[in-house]
């Protein structure tokens, strides 16, 4: 990823090569629901200008799947100069935004195309560590991809995220909130 695209604020705890668990600071996220994916192309449309006030918005990195029992999310942070109010409405009623609360997961950083051995392998090194650790997670793995399709395998950085038992769940937030919000403002 180039330099200049913003990331998600995190602390590290603790780090055991290439598992750390981290600190995230609040943030909001851009979501989309599919059964069959596409979820990129629509968030990427609404940032390139698909929403209401035909603005363009900052791409950031990682891009976030996770499997729900709705099919695959799909999502982006937004820049961290906006604020839940200051989004426009999207053009597509299937894109949501989440306020994601200060959280604290278990992450393992590996390289190369993000596959289904890849992720199942990752992602049983991350459970096996944290059970050795006696370290309890909730809720499905999120799989982060921080690279463009042309970057080669050997120079990709992808993550399987865990949620530490207890945290705050990431919760959409409706339209009539974001209202509400504003009105109070």
């Amino acid at each position: 990823m180039a330099s200049n695209t913003e990331q998600p604020k995190y602390q590290t705890l603790e780090k055991n090569g290439n598992i750390e668990i981290r600190r995230y600071q609040p943030m909001i996220m851009a979501v989309t629901y599919s059964s069959r994916g596409g979820g990129f192309q629509q968030l990427a449309g609404y940032i390139f200008g698909g929403n209401e006030s035909n603005q363009k918005i900052a791409m950031t990195a990682p891009v976030a799947n996770q499997a729900t029992d709705e099919g695959w999310q799909t999502a982006f942070m937004m820049p961290s100069q906006y604020q839940l109010t200051d989004l426009p409405e999207p053009e597509s009623d299937n894109i949501q935004f989440i306020e994601v609360p200060a959280r604290t997961m278990a992450v393992i950083v590996f390289p190369g195309w993000v596959n289904r051995s890849s992720v199942n392998k990752n992602r049983q090194a991350l459970q096996d560590y944290l059970q050795e650790q006696g370290i309890e997670t909730e809720g499905e793995p999120i799989i982060n991809q921080y690279n463009d399709p042309w970057t080669p395998a050997a120079r990709r950085t992808n993550e399987i995220q865990l949620q530490l038992s207890g945290e705050a769940h990431w919760a959409p937030a409706s339209t009539d909130a974001r209202q509400e919000t504003a009105a109070a403002m």
